[in-house]
């Protein structure tokens, strides 16, 4: 079905008539690779690539028009030059989305985002048609990309959004057009670019700052920073909190316990009315991104039964403390997708509750962005390695070694550590079979630069492109 004419194009863009005004777009790409005949091509420029260079590509393949920002002389298809090609793709994104008068939730936060961006969709879509991210396509590219996927049978959008310094979720939100924000947390990542958590809240707290007047705002009841989050939202909008430990909150989750087999029991107090549901997915963690899902959920009127029963049928976000078995039969938990000091404790403590000392694993990679926060934070995650207990510490990178450091600093006299140190995760997994037992759990994770999926494929045989497909 196509989206709109190069017409409409042309006067969203302010740009001089182009083409044929009645051309159809039957879909927007930035890659060549992937473009499908019919589509509107964006030439984006970055650091490691230029899509100008692929405009004849782009017209060969099928494309329809191109947006640029320096025309090509002879391209067979129109040019509609623009100043800046991803601003015009933001900006192109936002006007589209305006079609589409629906409820769209605009989630950020420093941690929990894919997760409860995923396990909030998968809610709503018990009653509603829902359109989500695919992945973490949460940038200034993947959010409009996302937004042009829009079409009249979507009843509802949930948009995860991302952002590496002041004025990023802003535009997000400038283009999404959010009706209701939630922010998971306030933590340490992208400390390095922000320099504070005070100046992550601020970020962070965009997303508030654009919300309609009609608009909810979904915060973290124990956070330190809800004052300052509450100060950002308009007077005129409905506040909700949650919490994931129990803390009173308008709708809030304890986790009771969690076994290695399938699940982690929640304990709900849902506005004054208690309740309890078994979730296939691992982590005490997540009942914090349980607590925020629930939320939108019923602001948004989902039944409570069909929200409970979605909640305890996901099977968890991909990468993220995803169950896996190892060649040798050992388990292997698969949370390598990113990490932050909060998310590394709160893997740790899972691990922890899993299985005995005995059969603990842990393969702990650097975790980036943290700047001058950096030593101290591996120096916490070190320090709960030696309060849970391991039977072996596995570390890769040049800063976890912070944490092996840290750990045998800490640990009671008389109980070993064993541990094994690897520069890249290239090495670790060339040798990671050599140290794991059958009756191991092995917890896998390390910041995304790190590409520890390389050792959770050498582990389980799996492909790493199949591993986080």
């Amino acid at each position: 079905m196509p989206l709109f004419s190069i017409e409409w194009v042309c006067e969203v863009l302010k740009s001089p008539p182009v083409g044929n005004p009645n051309t159809l777009v039957e879909s927007v790409s930035i890659d060549t690779r992937t473009l499908q005949p019919g589509a509107l091509f964006f030439a984006l420029t970055g650091e490691h690539t230029d899509g100008h260079r692929f405009l004849q590509q782009a017209a060969e393949r099928g494309a329809v028009a191109a947006i640029v920002k320096i025309p090509l002389h002879d391209l067979p298809i129109p040019q509609i030059v623009v100043p800046d090609t991803l601003r015009a793709l933001g900006d192109l994104a936002a006007h589209y989305r305006r079609r589409f008068p629906i409820p769209l939730v605009g989630i950020t936060g420093s941690v929990g985002k894919t997760s409860t961006k995923e396990l909030t969709a998968a809610l709503l879509r018990t009653r509603y048609t829902t359109l989500s991210n695919p992945k973490n396509l949460n940038t200034e590219i993947g959010v409009p990309l996302t937004l042009f996927q829009l079409a009249s049978h979507h009843e509802v959008a949930v948009i995860e959004m991302g952002m590496r310094g002041l004025g990023q979720i802003d535009r997000l939100a400038e283009i999404a057009s959010p009706n209701i924000g939630v922010i998971t947390k306030i933590g340490y990542a992208h400390i390095e670019l922000l320099g504070s958590r005070e100046k992550i809240a601020e970020a962070k707290s965009e997303l508030l700052a654009r919300l309609p007047a009609d608009g909810i705002a979904v915060l973290p009841a124990e956070c330190d920073f809800l004052p300052y989050l509450r100060s950002r939202v308009a007077s005129t909008c409905r506040i909700i909190t949650f919490s994931g430990t129990g803390s009173p909150a308008d709708v809030s989750v304890k986790p009771l316990e969690a076994r290695e087999k399938g699940s982690l029991r929640l304990a709900l107090d849902l506005h004054g009315h208690r309740h309890t549901v078994q979730m296939t997915a691992l982590g005490s963690h997540q009942a914090h991104n349980a607590a925020a899902a629930l939320a939108v959920a019923l602001a948004l009127e989902v039944p409570l039964e069909k929200a409970l029963t979605a909640l305890s049928q996901w099977p968890g976000a991909e990468g993220r403390m995803t169950s896996r078995r190892a060649q040798n039969g050992a388990c292997v938990l698969d949370d390598c997708y990113n990490a932050g000091v909060e998310s590394m404790l709160a893997a740790l403590q899972t691990l922890a509750s899993l299985t005995g000392p005995e059969n603990r694993v842990a393969v702990l990679g650097d975790m980036k962005e943290l700047g001058d926060f950096a030593l101290k934070a591996h120096q916490m995650v070190g320090q709960a390695v030696a309060q849970i207990g391991l039977r072996l510490l596995i570390t890769v990178g040049d800063l976890a070694q912070q944490i092996a450091e840290e750990a045998n600093r800490n640990l009671q006299p008389g109980v070993p550590l064993l541990h094994q140190h690897f520069p890249t995760s290239e090495e670790a997994a060339k040798n990671i079979g050599l140290h794991i037992r059958p009756s191991d759990t092995v917890l896998v994770k390390g910041s995304r630069a790190m590409q520890m999926e390389q050792i959770v494929s050498a582990l389980t045989g799996t492909p790493t492109g199949e591993t986080h497909a």
